[in-house]
């Protein structure tokens, strides 16, 4: 069903996270991890998995976390890079 966004936090999750307890509690995903961001951006790069990233992300706006600035900014810079990759 969301397999980007599970081996994204799968990923996320092999890396040490020093954050405060409760940090994500905003987001069934680890959105605060640099891990994360960096798996999902490279499965927007792979143009068997663009589409499937673009509509994965529309799991992450619906949650709470996307008032974040920093989780906001880079669900569009991940969509924008899916999008460039598809139309390549």
């Amino acid at each position: 069903m969301n397999a980007i966004l599970t081996a994204a936090t799968k990923a996320a999750f092999q890396a040490t996270l020093n954050q405060p307890e409760g940090a994500q509690r905003y987001s069934q995903f680890p959105v605060h991890a640099q891990e994360f961001w960096s798996s999902l951006f490279a499965a927007a790069r792979d143009p068997k998995k663009a589409q499937q990233v673009i509509d994965e992300l529309n799991t992450i706006e619906d949650e709470p976390c996307i008032e974040n600035d920093r989780v906001w900014r880079n669900v569009r810079a991940v969509r924008s890079t899916a999008k460039m990759t598809l139309l390549s």
